[in-house]
């Protein structure tokens, strides 16, 4: 069954054909105590993904939706959500 990353990486082969940039916000709901993104520095499978495939990806941790002891490491392609719209601002100015 795909999830939502598996799902936001085929839309995002088909638009980036088209020139439109993608990318995906999600909270970080991890894996075991960890992020599901890995870090800049050790990168897991997800966010190797994304470095290639996504024009970023946007996390904002809510408490309804990720558990406390999750982390995630922002760098290079892991964002804030907050950061959004500065991105946007730059490639369409």
């Amino acid at each position: 069954m795909p999830n939502r990353l598996t799902e936001t990486l085929f839309w995002s082969m088909l638009y980036q054909q088209a020139g439109i940039r993608v990318v995906l916000v999600t909270p970080d709901k991890g894996q075991g105590n960890r992020s599901e993104w890995g870090s800049p520095k050790r990168p897991n499978k997800n966010r190797r993904l994304a470095r290639r495939f996504l024009c970023g990806v946007y996390v904002e941790n809510h408490p309804h939706f990720c558990p406390k002891e999750v982390k995630t490491n922002f760098g290079d392609i892991v964002k804030p959500l907050s950061q959004l719209p500065e991105d946007v601002s730059q490639w369409y100015p």
